[in-house]
């Protein structure tokens, strides 16, 4: 015998109804969502990743070249006697400016003046370095700069200060008028702009303390504590008995 063909009872139909379809396209677009969700927060938290290592390494290389100049200042002082001696350094919280020596790689040898300059633009900070040969007995402020080139930016308020020490006391002061000295320590604040608080410890630079004081001008006579002992006349030396 042959097997009966399916009977479907009346008022059903075969298939997938509307509400089955309806209720499977809500859960398809639910699916798609969470996924679109999950890929915006994947690329929003690549976003941060990159911008906070972009920030880190402008950060280190920024630091770097402030460091790296400052440690290599030149204590370069004119003047034809000790006690009138001015050091060529400028130092304000808008701006620093001293004077180095280049090596012959890869720059060109020979004294240079190094200016950092503090800008605000646009809400944002930047502390742009610049450089120019270094003319002896020119005023620092009026040197004219070349190869300016930024090396911190951001949504920062930065300032200099300087490390004052007299009669055995120290301070900071926000600029440095003793031109007949330099300061024990050069500070760099970082402040983040929006919070008000320091988006990064105090950065503290010390200048060479072995440095020499160096006359940059031929024949401008002793005005070093080095070129002044070795001009000095020889102490006269003891009679032996």
């Amino acid at each position: 015998m042959s097997k009966p063909d399916n009977i479907v009872p009346a008022g059903r139909q075969s298939g997938m109804t509307l509400v089955e379809i309806v209720v499977a396209l809500v859960v398809i677009g639910l699916t798609f969502a969470i996924a679109a969700g999950a890929l915006r927060v994947l690329a929003r938290s690549g976003g941060i990743g990159t911008e906070l290592i972009g920030r880190h390494d402008m950060f280190s290389r920024g630091i770097d070249a402030v460091r790296r100049d400052i440690e290599r200042l030149e204590r370069i002082a004119l003047g034809k006697q000790i006690d009138d001696a001015q050091f060529e350094f400028s130092g304000t919280e808008q701006t620093l400016a001293f004077v180095v020596v280049e090596p012959p790689f890869p720059t060109h040898a020979g004294l240079f003046l190094v200016r950092y300059a503090i800008i605000e633009r646009g809400g944002r900070g930047l502390v742009v370095r610049s450089r120019s040969p270094y003319v002896a007995g020119s005023p620092i402020p009026a040197s004219r700069a070349e190869e300016a080139v930024t090396v911190l930016d951001g949504l920062y308020r930065f300032g200099f200060s300087y490390l004052e020490r007299r009669e055995g006391r120290e301070r900071w002061v926000a600029r440095w008028t003793d031109r007949a000295s330099l300061p024990v320590l050069v500070k760099l604040n970082v402040v983040d702009v929006v919070s008000g608080v320091p988006a990064l410890p105090p950065l503290v630079f010390r200048p060479r303390v072995e440095a020499e004081q160096g006359c940059a001008k031929p024949g401008t006579g002793p005005c070093t504590m080095a070129r002044q002992q070795a001009n000095a006349p020889p102490a006269a030396q003891e009679k032996r008995p």
